[in-house]
């Protein structure tokens, strides 16, 4: 049901965001991590499919965001 469909998710790097993104990965999706600060977890994710990709975007940053949705759109995935 998610196999090759692509999926946006931010905090991904802990608490509901990470097993969310864990959960997607088990599923076959292809993901687009967001995270803000520490990428430890997200980094994990990414070993677990190479096509997962990451972006490190503070969410209170209405510029970085437009910025970081660019390159997503722009990364042709």
């Amino acid at each position: 049901m998610l196999s090759g469909k692509r999926f946006l998710i931010t905090g991904s790097n802990g608490g509901i965001g990470y097993s969310i993104s864990e959960l997607f990965l088990q599923n076959n999706a292809n993901l687009v991590l967001l995270y803000h600060k520490n990428n430890d977890n997200v980094n994990k994710l990414k070993i677990k499919n190479s096509k997962t990709e990451l972006y490190q975007v503070n969410l209170l940053d209405y510029e970085e965001i437009n910025n970081t949705v660019k390159k997503i759109l722009n990364s042709g995935v």
